[in-house]
């Protein structure tokens, strides 16, 4: 069968340098207890796990009081974006000043995506639109990083909700192995400039978001977008290659491939946000890509192993306790964002200080919901370092779950006022 050959493309190579630098940072990372880092002092527990509670109420009572002017809902949003920055200060440890960089510009910016994810597509789920919510909030980071107005860009729109029709979808079990790579093959085509017509509705849909993106960065101009966007379709055709089960790490590079795929999500968010990049902002941005991915993957080890998916976490967990694997993380995390100081604008360096907060407390939180998978004094030490006890966090879980709240849902309610019932 023939194949249509990729152009020589010099990113390609840097996302493999990229790649084996993590891989090698990786390894040298320890694995025998958590950086040092911020132990919440365990005589507020209480009141942390209060203002958590009242976090909660308030989402609730935000997603189900009904709105029936422009007036009430800016006063639901300004409430409820209150009650958050409290808790936030309060329960989480952030400062003023990095919590002030979020109301003035990414909420705003979720509560436009909302909108226009919902004009886009009506069918989209809010689990869908919650996903693409993270990424666009991951490229408001960026914006603010690289110096740039935190905004709801042509190119932040759609690459952000590619995210539930080609991540989604290559993840997906329940479709052939055959259909996943007719439709990569074809979309690598579109994104290398051919004029490939969509066969189905799905790819009319993907084909949609990519003429977005062209009509913000023509491609001879921006020739580097376009290699970026080919970057992440190439890891994720690679990482086609976990879903096999059962499947050996001596025959599936699952390291490299998760540390590329998560890798160059992010160095694409950077193209995206900016068209171009420094040697410098690449590696920043690969870097904090890898660990999102392995924060994600953490995340959903239970999961992922009863799917048989082969990642790190769930292929080690059917074995190993997790502990090294969190703490080498962990540690990951903080040498990917300990060199941004000179590398991101100075008004950005609450936002890093934020990022890296961040990181420790969602691989925390990961930790906590997968308890099971970890030794009992490994839990209960990354517990400490949280500012909740698991039980806790697990009961307002339950709760919101019970409401059916969502963030974006939330973020729905703050947004333009056309979404107002009447």
């Amino acid at each position: 069968m023939h194949t249509l050959a990729e152009p020589t493309c010099p990113l390609a190579e840097r996302v493999s340098q990229l790649t084996e630098r993590l891989r090698a940072l990786w390894w040298d990372c320890p694995t025998d207890a958590f950086p040092d880092s911020i132990v919440p002092d365990p005589a507020a527990c209480g009141l942390r796990e209060a203002a958590l509670e009242r976090l909660v109420a308030q989402a609730i009572s935000a997603t189900t009081a009904r709105v029936t002017n422009a007036e009430e809902q800016l006063a639901l949003q300004q409430h409820s974006m209150a009650a958050f920055t409290a808790f936030a200060h309060e329960a989480l440890g952030f400062e003023a000043q990095q919590l002030a960089m979020l109301e003035r510009g990414f909420m705003p910016a979720l509560a436009a995506f909302a909108t226009a994810a919902r004009r886009f597509d009506p069918t989209l789920s809010g689990a869908d639109i919650f996903q693409a919510g993270r990424n666009v909030s991951i490229l408001n980071s960026l914006q603010l990083m690289l110096g740039l107005p935190v905004a709801l860009t042509p190119s932040v729109t759609a690459y952000s909700l590619l995210y539930p029709y080609t991540d989604n979808y290559l993840d997906d079990p329940g479709i052939p192995l055959a259909s996943k790579a007719a439709f990569n093959s074809r979309l690598r085509r579109r994104l290398q400039g051919e004029a490939v017509q969509p066969t189905n509705a799905h790819e009319q849909t993907v084909w949609a978001l990519v003429a977005m993106i062209e009509g913000q960065y023509p491609r001879d101009a921006y020739p580097a977008v376009y290699a970026s966007l080919l970057a992440i379709q190439r890891a994720q055709e690679r990482s086609v290659a976990l879903l096999r089960e059962p499947v050996s790490p001596y025959e599936v590079d699952v390291l490299g491939i998760t540390l590329e795929k998560g890798g160059a999500s992010v160095l694409a968010d950077g193209y995206l946000v900016a068209g171009t990049l420094s040697p410098a902002q690449e590696e920043l941005l690969f870097g904090w890509g890898a660990f999102l991915q392995l924060a994600d993957d953490l995340q959903d080890v239970s999961s992922d192993a009863h799917a048989g998916l082969a990642t790190v976490f769930a292929q080690t967990a059917r074995r190993l306790p997790l502990d090294p694997l969190s703490v080498r993380s962990a540690h990951l995390n903080e040498r990917v964002l300990a060199g941004a100081a000179g590398i991101v604008v100075s008004a950005a360096l609450p936002l890093v200080e934020m990022m890296q907060r961040s990181g420790q407390l969602l691989l925390l939180d990961a930790v906590g919901r997968a308890r099971a998978l970890h030794s009992a004094s490994f839990a209960r030490e990354a517990e400490r370092r949280f500012p909740f006890r698991y039980p806790a966090i697990a009961r307002a879980r339950r709760r919101i779950a019970r409401q059916r709240v969502s963030f974006m849902r939330l973020i729905e309610r703050f947004s333009a006022v056309d979404t107002v019932p009447a």
